[in-house]
């Protein structure tokens, strides 16, 4: 497509009249990373470029895809002097053939890094943090080495080029533990050049509906001042009538799990029979050519990698015509370790979902320091990358442990239930690469009792889409079990193939399908079709119902049998059982993801507070519910008491001491990069802290005060929803539901002492900062009030406590309390 030259260890461009003013797209991948954010298979974004020639250089030129107009039109004329393309790159022309035309660059753009892969190295590296109130950490940078770096294999073909880039980055010497020394490490960068698919006159960009969850390739379209948005939006899908999609099956996926790769790949051709095509993907194996390269955007492939720390399960971006949505590349990668993970029943760290400096928001604004808002957990900020993240590898090693203690599940069992787990994982992220986004909403379609059923969940699944982040399903003791993972794709991803794939005949534009994607998508309201997305399951979301790693129609009950199964597993770590083969290192791990088990379910139960239902249903759907609707009081009750008996309470984390006194570390000293052991023994305390903290920065953060403030006013009459008043009430009663005890243990003081440090800092926040971070000035008063309360009960309480911890703690907290009850008020200063 471009020639190629070589010459000593430099690569050139070859560029012909016909390679200039024409756009080209170039694919950047990972052929060889190093694990973590820099893994091989990882692709980023791509690139479009122009050539131009201008005086003795050739400018690379990124055009504006952004805005349309017609060519020739007012609207493209206005365009032209309102926004612009991109000079992303000069080269000087090394050599040219006059008679010839050809004019010879070099792309040494490929040499640098263009893509931010330093930065993700970083990522992969735990950064020193100082202690207090804020966080402060800064990540070791990395950057490349020119005099290491050198242009690898390259191969120019009709359609595509193929370049490899050997680059070398330097960064502190013990960075990472993939690579001996951190001062010289080696990513191979692979770079494939393509032009945008020919327009195939059988292909029709598709027009999106928010109703339905596809990846868009969006654009503003001026000229017609009378549209209602100069929105264009297409969804992204592959051109069948080119023929089926082929995955490759790569080398790297171990023998024993290739059949559940492919099978899970596959199951997406019963939702496209649906639709007239059966056979819409096929699965090979690479074929038996020294030159095949799986690198090379020709092919979709499911890659097989292993890293020291996964980030993800599994990944799986691709990439879609500016123009059209029309896809052209995708990859599937497995991150073998993940699976690793699921067999042996644990995770190896426990993975808070709010930092600190979140969890003191309101310390942070008084001493005017900026706080940035904790990601969604999903692995990377873009939408349009899926990495199953931590979370699934919890959730499963949970039922690994289950197994485990179950003296009737054998090791064929087991294995049986991490290949299904495989299976699940693999059909979500093939829907990604039919361009299908998450469905968070999926999870909730089925009531507990059909979840229990095996003779159910064996023909429906247990989600109606595979694209949720779905739970295991595991039965709490004297429950039945039925299948742990989904079995087939979903209603909802049936329903989404169709919009997405199905034929319509006489189609000559966009407009033309309109009012037969209109009826596709008005079954919305239908059982099993509800959708929500990343946006509406992020930090900043309202509706419980759409969250990851949810489960049933009433999530409520879901959550509650969740950690009664942590309870029984947390209960069986220590028990002997049949061909138990765990040293002390093991059940330390299966602790942590018992916690980690029971602060997810903390934040999901979290959500209600201050939740509310939301339904994407357009106004014109007969029967669709409003956009917002409140939740009921009741239900934010039920929910709270989720949150007080096994988070908040006295009563709550009541470990074995058996148990905590067996939770050891590995003792091995220090190598490979690991760290040294401050605390041996298990520091539960300040491991109940932070789950604790987690749950209470999520009921009490700004946004959620400020929609409880606002949720009296959109409801008919008091006391059908929660209040601000219900919320400090609740909390201020399970936090302190043993003071007037003869004796409070050590962990539930240390929590007394962080939420009245919590309640005085609302209270004695000055006005301006409450402003700053939109704090309902309710939740001062409401914060004096109950301090108020508080301060009446604790000096009683210090008379009749048994011991002088407890004693000491209350007389501590009175002096503290009141202090800041009977300072000067200096709120509106």
């Amino acid at each position: 497509m471009i020639d190629l030259l070589r010459k000593d260890e430099e690569l050139y461009f070859d560029l012909k009249p016909e390679n200039f003013d024409r756009t080209y797209i170039i694919l950047p991948s990972i052929e060889r990373g190093v694990g973590s954010g820099a893994f091989a298979g990882r692709v980023y974004d791509p690139l479009q470029v122009t050539f131009k020639r201008v005086g003795k250089r050739v400018l690379w030129i990124t055009p504006n895809t952004r805005y349309v107009a017609e060519k020739g039109s007012a609207a493209a004329n206005s365009l032209a002097i309102s926004v612009a393309d991109s000079v992303i790159l000069s080269t000087p022309i090394v050599a040219e053939d006059p008679e010839k035309k050809h004019t010879v660059v070099s792309p040494s753009i490929f040499l640098t890094d263009f893509e931010g892969v330093g930065s993700d190295l970083g990522r992969g590296v735990t950064p020193p943090s100082l202690p207090g109130l804020l966080v402060l950490s800064v990540r070791p940078s990395f950057s490349v080495d020119a005099s290491k770096s050198y242009y690898g294999a390259t191969k120019a073909l009709p359609r595509n080029d193929e370049v490899s880039v050997n680059l070398a980055f330097n960064g502190p010497a013990n960075a990472l533990p993939t690579v001996p020394d951190g001062r010289g490490i080696p990513v191979v960068m692979h770079y494939s050049i393509v032009a945008p698919p020919e327009r195939d006159p059988r292909f029709v960009p598709r027009l999106a509906d928010d109703r339905i969850g596809y990846f868009i390739t969006a654009r503003r379209r001026y000229g017609n001042d009378a549209a209602v948005t100069p929105f264009e939006r297409f969804i992204d899908r592959w051109n069948l009538d080119d023929g089926p999609i082929t995955f490759y099956l790569t080398n790297e996926i171990p023998t024993e799990y290739r059949a559940t790769v492919r099978r899970g790949i596959l199951a997406w051709n019963e939702a496209f029979a649906k639709v007239g095509r059966p056979h819409a993907i096929v699965v090979k194996d690479p074929p038996n050519d020294p030159n095949w390269d799986p690198d090379d955007a020709r092919y979709t492939t499911v890659r097989w990698i292993t890293s020291v720390q996964p980030d993800f399960s599994a990944y799986s971006p691709h990439v879609s015509d500016p123009d059209t949505g029309q896809i052209i590349r995708a990859e599937v990668v497995i991150d073998g370790e993940s699976l690793r993970g699921v067999k042996r029943g644990y995770v190896d760290r426990i993975a808070p979902a709010q930092q600190a400096a979140a969890r003191n928001a309101y310390a942070a604004k008084a001493l005017g320091l900026t706080v940035s808002a904790p990601t969604d957990g999903d692995g990377d900020d873009d939408a349009r990358v899926c990495a199953y993240q931590e979370g699934s590898v919890a959730q499963a090693a949970l039922g690994t442990l289950m197994l485990a203690q179950n003296p009737r599940a054998t090791a064929a069992d087991r294995e049986r239930y991490a290949q299904e787990w495989l299976y699940a994982t693999v059909m979500h992220e093939v829907g990604h690469t039919l361009g299908l986004r998450h469905n968070f909403r999926g999870s909730t379609a089925y009531g507990t009792a059909q979840l229990h059923d095996p003779a159910f969940t064996r023909v429906h699944g247990t989600t109606a889409s595979v694209m949720d982040y779905t739970p295991a399903n595991i039965a709490a003791p004297g429950m039945r079990q039925a299948d742990y993972f989904p079995t087939r794709v979903g209603v909802y991803d049936e329903w989404a193939i169709e919009y997405g794939y199905r034929s319509f005949p006489n189609v000559r534009s966009s407009a033309d399908e309109r009012v037969a994607l209109g009826r596709i998508a008005a079954r919305s309201t239908q059982p099993g079709l509800a959708y929500g997305t990343d946006e509406d399951a992020s930090v900043l979301s309202i509706d419980p119902r759409i969250q990851r790693f949810d489960l049933g129609s009433d999530p409520l009950a879901s959550i509650d049998e969740q950690l009664r199964v942590d309870d029984a597993v947390t209960q069986g770590l220590t028990r002997h059982y049949r061909g138990d083969t765990r040293t002390y290192q093991d059940l330390r791990t299966g602790l942590i993801t018992v916690l980690e088990d029971q602060l997810d379910a903390g934040l999901l139960a979290s959500k209600y507070v201050g939740g509310i239902y939301t339904s994407r249903s357009h106004r014109d759907q007969p029967g669709a519910p409003l956009p917002f609707a409140s939740i009921p009081r009741a239900e934010q009750r039920r929910a709270f008491g989720l949150i007080d008996r096994s988070i908040l309470s006295s009563r709550a984390f009541r470990y074995p001491p058996e148990l905590l006194n067996a939770a050891a570390p590995t003792r091995y000293g220090v190598h490979w990069g690991a760290n040294r052991i401050v605390r041996p023994d298990f520091p539960i305390r300040e491991v109940i802290g932070e789950v604790q903290d987690d749950v209470i920065a999520e009921m009490f953060s700004p946004l959620t005060l400020a929609r409880v403030a606002d949720q009296e006013l959109k409801v008919r009459r008091p006391g059908e929803t929660m209040t601000l008043a219900d919320l400090y009430a609740w909390t201020n009663a399970a936090v302190f539901d043993d003071v007037g005890s003869r004796s409070i243990t050590p962990a539930h003081r240390e929590l007394q002492r962080r939420f009245a440090d919590l309640e005085m800092e609302i209270a004695a926040l000055p006005s301006l900062f409450a402003d700053q971070l939109g704090l309902p000035r309710e939740t001062q008063a409401l914060a004096r009030y109950q301090l108020t309360r508080l301060d009446e009960r604790l000096v009683r309480g210090a008379a009749g406590a048994s011991d002088e911890g407890t004693r000491a703690h209350l007389l501590d907290l009175h002096a503290r309390v009141h202090g800041v009850l009977s300072a000067q008020n200096i709120r509106n200063i």
